[in-house]
């Protein structure tokens, strides 16, 4: 691995450094605005992007697909719309079936065309395209179309043998990244924004969106002087599809989750609705958050442990009673889906452990025997797993331990699994210098799905620490903090959380700001919670009021506070409702002790 000088002097109680983007002290709540938005090299314009600005005729394709759907409708054609387990791939469907079939007969005057949507099984058939899963399609239905959602791109071979053996017509909409082999001679139609030389002005957006833009452009090839709108359906569903997929949150993304979220307050679509409603959460108040951590697993538990249907079924209908039973089933689905992650993140971390690849630090008692990554990468072969879980545990141990990190199982191809990886790293490019151990492989610069062949485990694992060892110096496995602002304890205010909430949504590539707070002294603290395993701290700056400070699970940041002691946090805060009022929350991120 390559070496530079990384000062341990540096590093927070969490084992973070802090990249201030500005050490400047901010005093006053009005300066707050602008200087975040400098600090982020963002201007208004990046706050402030309107659906207008959704140009969904410059994507490759679409308007190829355009017209060939409405030639099949009005043909009398059989089409199936193949989409991935995922929320997004879900949403993707959920948004091109319900256009197809419920708003398409209106736009041409004609019946609701035949149409069915399709998602193949995560266990027996896996991720895309595959011949077997085609063969179970096609025997079901046998339709004269396909269009693919959030998937296909790399899968031409496939594509190619069942055109010729079935003369099914195929139409690819994907956003994931295009192999460095592709082959631009194919015969079915692509749409995606990231065609070689073709590419779209947006090109970070999710499979939803691109299906959302194929029907935009059929709307309009029927309808020329239509024009998008907040009020057009679809656009719930392309906001929970932008956030789960992980999708960065600026430029036209914002635009699409602003009103995707007003879309789902409104209450129209059962489904979600009912989803809140099981999770104790109101609909005035959802936010990203709520997308992200709340609703997109319920979402996706029916693609990891069960039938991926039941979502496009719950987003779909328009029944209150089969929302309401079905949004049931996934509360409790996603419940069993928590309980099987756990264990077999127990397991995963025993296992690393055990190779070596973690070990357990019992010299700092602060740090309750936490273990720390040894290697470069980590990866684990765990036994009986259900496929659709080993994301999740992937993400959970490189978030923990900042290291890019591989969870498989065996089945019946080969070694099966996903692949998380840091910001410096773009695991799919990694998996693409492998690909001579791999039996499939396919994802974006953080996340990433493969096979390994049988034989070739060893020679991968050997490959991929060796290769990953080259592409990464020591300062790159430390996690870095990005932090916006130094800010007094003056600003801290409800106005504060007005200025805040004007940035909303707040996700990947918008995260929720933080602040530091330099050189403040503990004036008081005492244990909140039913298990005291929180922590209510007054902290008092030089010169000013004591300001409360709150600290949820306090052993996971190792703190040991005195009154009196000075320290220095990072903090986010928000506005806090409760009984009817609002005040100010101020939540640690992270300390260390003073520096000057």
């Amino acid at each position: 691995m390559r070496m530079n000088n990384l000062n341990k002097d540096k590093l927070s109680a969490t084992g973070q450094i802090w990249e201030i983007a500005d050490a400047t002290v901010v005093d006053k709540v009005d300066d707050i605005y602008p200087a975040i938005l400098r600090v982020r090299d963002l201007d208004q314009s990046d706050i402030e992007v309107s659906l207008q600005d959704l140009a969904f005729d410059g994507l490759h394709g679409v308007k190829d697909a355009a017209e060939q759907i409405v030639s099949a409708v009005r043909e009398k054609k059989k089409i199936v719309v193949y989409g991935d387990y995922d929320s997004d791939g879900i949403s993707a469907s959920t948004i091109l079936w319900e256009f197809l079939y419920r708003e398409l007969p209106g736009l041409m005057s004609s019946d609701p065309p035949d149409v069915v949507p399709f998602i193949p099984n995560r266990e027996g058939e896996g991720y895309g395209l595959s011949d077997e899963s085609l063969e179970r399609l096609y025997k079901r239905y046998a339709p004269d179309m396909i269009i693919t959602v959030d998937c296909g791109i790399r899968d031409g071979d496939v594509i190619k043998r069942f055109s010729k053996l079935h003369g099914v017509d195929f139409i690819v909409t994907d956003h994931h990244a295009i192999p460095e082999d592709f082959d631009t001679n194919h015969e079915h139609t692509v749409v995606h924004q990231l065609y070689p030389q073709q590419e779209y002005k947006y090109g970070e957006i999710c499979g939803a969106t691109v299906s959302f833009l194929l029907t935009m452009q059929i709307r309009q090839l029927l309808e020329p002087q239509w024009d998008i709108s907040p009020s057009t359906p679809g656009l719930d569903l392309v906001a929970l599809a932008t956030v789960t997929d992980i999708m960065p949150l600026v430029g036209i993304n914002r635009a699409l989750v602003k009103a995707g979220l007003r879309q789902i307050k409104g209450g129209t679509r059962p489904g979600l609705r009912y989803l809140l409603e099981y999770s104790d959460i109101q609909l005035s108040s959802v936010s990203a958050y709520h997308l992200g951590y709340v609703i997109g697993p319920k979402i996706n538990a029916s693609g990891r442990i069960g039938d991926a249907m039941d979502a496009v079924r719950l987003l779909s209908t328009r029944s209150e009673k089969t929302a309401k039973e079905l949004a049931g089933s996934l509360h409790e689905l996603n419940k069993t889906r928590q309980e099987l992650t756990e264990d077999l993140y127990t397991q995963a971390e025993k296992h690393l452990i055990g190779t070596g690849s973690l070990e357990v630090d019992t010299s700092d008692k602060d740090a309750n025997n936490r273990a720390v990554a040894k290697k470069p990468v980590l990866m684990v072969v765990l036994d009986d797993a259900p496929e659709g879980i080993l994301g999740l545990i992937a993400g959970r141990l490189e978030e923990k331990y900042h290291r890019p990190t591989l969870v498989a199982t065996k089945v019946a191809t080969g070694y099966k699994g996903s692949a998380r990886s840091i910001p410096a790293l773009h695991i799919t490019q990694v998996l693409e210098d492998l690909k001579q151990y791999l039996v499939k492989f396919g994802g974006h610069a953080q996340a990433a799905g493969f096979t390994v062949k049988f034989d070739k485990l060893t020679e991968f694992q050997d490959g991929l620490e060796s290769l990953i060892s080259t592409r990464l110096d020591e300062n790159d496995l430390v996690k870095v903090l990005p932090v916006d602002l130094r800010i007094s304890t003056g600003v801290l205010s409800l106005k504060l959380a007005d200025v805040l909430e004007s940035l909303e949504p707040f996700g990947y590539g918008m995260r929720q700001p933080r602040f530091l707070l330099s050189g403040i002294r503990v004036a008081d603290l005492s244990f909140v919670g039913k298990e005291k395993r929180h922590l209510k701290v007054d902290v008092l700056e030089v010169g000013g009021i004591p300001h409360e400070l709150m600290v949820f699970s306090y052993e996971d940041y190792g703190i040991n506070w005195e009154i009196g002691d000075m320290v220095d946090v990072v903090v986010k805060v928000s506005r806090n409702e409760w009984n009817g009022r609002s005040a100010l929350q101020t939540i640690l991120v992270d300390w260390r002790e003073h520096q000057e």
